[in-house]
C-alpha cells in the first residue's frame, strides 16, 4: 500500500468520525425563541414549577423533559399520539409577578410538534411520565390558561409553537404547556476511548505500510 494510499484512508477515516459526531448532536429539543423567551437547562433548571414561584414579568420560559417511547396510546384533551411513538417532552411556562401581565412569543423546536396539553389535570397526569426528577412540579389551581389565551402550532411551520398568555389574577399562579415532539432513534456516540483506540490502530496501519514501502525500496 503506497504512501497516498494511507493518506487517502487517513481522510476517509477523519471524515467518519466527523460524521459520527454530527449524528451525535443533541435532538428533540428546544433550540429557541421570541426575543421574550428565556430557555432554561442544568444549572439554571428551576427547583419548581407551578407553584408562583418564578414571578418575572413578560416573559416566557421553556425547557426540555423526558423522552419516552409510549407503550400505549398517550391520550389528552386535544390529541392522541400512538403507542410505540418515541416522544420528547417540554415544558413552557408563564409565571408573572404582577397582576394584568401579559406575553406573547413562540419558542422553536429542532423536531415537529406532535401535540400539547394545557389542561391542568392533563398536565399533572403527565407530570410523571416526562417530568424531571430534578423539578418539584406544583399542584397550584390556576395552572390551566385564562380566557383570552392561546396557543396554536405556527402557521406554516410545524417546529414553532406560538403563545399569546396573560394573567389576571391578584396572585398569578401562571400558564404552563407541555409539548410533545417527535424523538427520532438516533444510533449511540462512541466514547471517547473508542475513537481514540481507532485512530490509534489507522495511524498504526500508515506506519506498517510506510515500513512495507521502505523495505521494498531497500531492496
Amino acid at each position: 500500500m503506497s504512501i497516498k494510499s494511507t493518506f487517502r484512508r487517513l481522510r476517509h477515516c477523519a471524515a467518519f468520525v466527523a460524521c459520527a459526531l454530527t449524528a451525535g448532536a443533541s435532538q428533540a429539543a428546544i433550540i429557541g425563541g421570541s426575543a421574550s423567551f428565556q430557555q432554561l437547562s442544568g444549572s439554571s433548571l428551576p427547583a419548581a414549577v407551578g407553584n408562583n414561584g418564578i414571578n418575572i414579568d413578560n416573559t416566557l420560559f421553556g425547557f426540555d423533559e423526558g423522552i419516552v417511547t409510549l407503550t400505549s396510546n398517550l391520550v389528552f384533551s386535544g390529541g392522541t399520539i400512538s403507542a410505540g411513538t418515541r416522544v420528547a417532552s417540554h415544558l413552557v411556562f408563564f409565571d408573572p409577578k404582577n397582576k394584568n401581565n401579559s406575553v406573547i412569543g413562540s419558542v422553536s423546536f429542532d423536531q415537529a410538534i406532535l401535540g400539547f396539553i394545557t389542561v391542568k389535570s392533563d398536565l399533572q397526569a403527565t407530570n410523571s411520565l416526562f417530568g424531571l426528577s430534578s423539578v418539584s412540579y406544583g399542584s397550584t389551581g390556576g395552572l390551566g390558561l385564562e380566557g383570552g389565551d392561546s396557543v396554536s402550532i405556527a402557521s406554516g411551520n410545524a417546529r414553532a409553537l406560538w403563545l399569546n398568555l396573560s394573567e389576571r389574577g391578584n396572585n398569578p399562579a401562571g400558564d404552563y404547556v407541555r409539548v410533545f415532539t417527535l424523538a427520532p432513534v438516533t444510533a449511540p456516540v462512541p466514547e471517547p476511548s473508542t475513537y481514540a483506540m481507532f485512530l490509534a490502530g489507522i495511524l498504526c496501519m500508515g506506519m506498517l505500510s510506510r515500513r512495507r514501502l521502505n523495505l521494498q525500496h531497500a531492496r
